[in-house]
């Protein structure tokens, strides 16, 4: 499918011109899930905005969000504890929340510390029941995935108070 290029505008961009029909064939792309927003923009070279309208305009009504959900890192580490816990598989994951593979993989990476003391606690209650001696080990676990709990009751405030409870390096106290 070729757009029209128009000569540059007062930017010096030169930017394509779909047809009627020429939108609606993307828009059908889009709503059938065959190539996402992101890729979209990269092929046709529009703005997610400019799509977001043609899918009002063109599509069956429904809404798209945008290539790029902003979500909180509460929301993150959700998402990495669906996968990790097995609720979820990466594919479907990445269709649901409809993020990238890329930034799930960074996400995990981001989260490991936090995943890797939930399945440490997992395997150490297991282990519990066979070996009592293991009490201090518990302990410790049970102290990371408080501060984990804390950490994100603190998100949560910062985010439904607006105001900042972390202190910012270097302030006067």
């Amino acid at each position: 499918m070729k757009a029209k290029k128009i000569p540059p505008n007062a930017t010096g961009k030169v930017r394509p011109v779909f047809s009627g029909t020429g939108k609606e064939k993307i828009v059908e792309e889009i709503e059938s899930e065959s190539i996402s927003v992101k890729d979209a923009m990269t092929k046709y070279g529009v703005t997610g905005q400019t799509l977001k309208k043609w899918v009002r305009t063109y599509g069956k009504g429904e809404t798209i969000t945008g290539p790029l959900l902003r979500l909180t890192n509460i929301q993150q580490r959700q998402i990495i504890a669906e996968i990790e816990t097995g609720n979820l598989t990466i594919l479907e994951a990445l269709k649901k929340y409809k993020i990238n593979e890329s930034t799930f993989y960074y996400w995990r990476k981001k989260y490991s510390n936090d995943i890797v003391s939930v399945k440490t606690t997992d395997n150490m209650k297991k282990n519990d029941e066979c070996n009592p001696s293991s009490t201090e080990s518990q302990h410790l676990e049970e102290l990371k995935l408080k501060i984990i709990a804390l950490e994100t009751m603190i998100d949560i405030a910062e985010k439904e108070f607006n105001i900042p409870i972390r202190k910012k390096c270097g302030s006067k106290q």
